[in-house]
């Protein structure tokens, strides 16, 4: 039998017999890399989340699924040896200004930890600067980040990311309409701007 092919959207297909993927923080960290194991066998997954909390269910779940992933926990901002380089990188990184937390579903702020939603009210973008760093340090070249985004930050994260030299940098919608993730493409011949 061939590698499994899977399409991530029109532009981008991957093999699932060579996919190196890192799932970073929140739910595309723990939870959401045991999840993408069992869709894309035969890739070689590594999951980091700074909760241990976290990562035990994501274990068992995994377990559960026969799927065997690489689990670091570690705070995404500085998270030390993680393998790689990697074919893919998704995060659903923290992105609600904490003034927003009152405003918030019950089910989501009362369920949730905090260190999981908030973002600082002014640096709403903090961890998607630590995002870029991970982009330069683990990513091969032509590889791809995919990253859940606040609604209202959709336009800022994509200038981020084309600023600092990242490919094919595209906004995405959910179900429902509304902005949810931007993708990009590590250039394949050119190293990313630090500034």
């Amino acid at each position: 039998m061939g590698a499994l092919r899977y399409r991530l959207n029109p532009e981008v297909e991957l093999s699932a017999a060579i996919i190196g993927l890192l799932a970073l923080a929140g739910i595309a960290g723990a939870l959401g890399g045991a999840t993408l194991a069992v869709h894309l066998p035969g890739s070689q997954v590594h999951a980091l989340d700074c909760s241990l909390q976290a990562l035990q269910y994501a274990r068992r779940n995994a377990a559960s699924r026969g799927v065997e992933i690489h689990w670091h926990q570690a705070d995404m901002r500085n998270p030390g040896a993680l393998g790689g380089p990697f074919d893919l990188i998704v995060s659903n990184p923290p992105y609600v200004p904490v003034s927003e937390a009152a405003a918030m579903r019950p089910n989501v702020r009362e369920h949730e930890p905090a260190e999981a939603l908030f973002a600082p009210d002014d640096d709403p973008l903090l961890f998607y600067r630590s995002l870029l760093g991970l982009a330069r340090a683990h990513l091969k070249p032509g590889g791809w980040l995919y990253v859940e985004i606040h609604e209202q930050f959709g336009p800022a994260v994509e200038a981020l990311l084309a600023h600092a030299g990242m490919q094919e940098v595209q906004l995405k919608k959910d179900i429902f309409g509304k902005p949810r993730f931007v993708r990009a493409q590590l250039s394949t011949h050119q190293t990313l701007k630090t500034d």
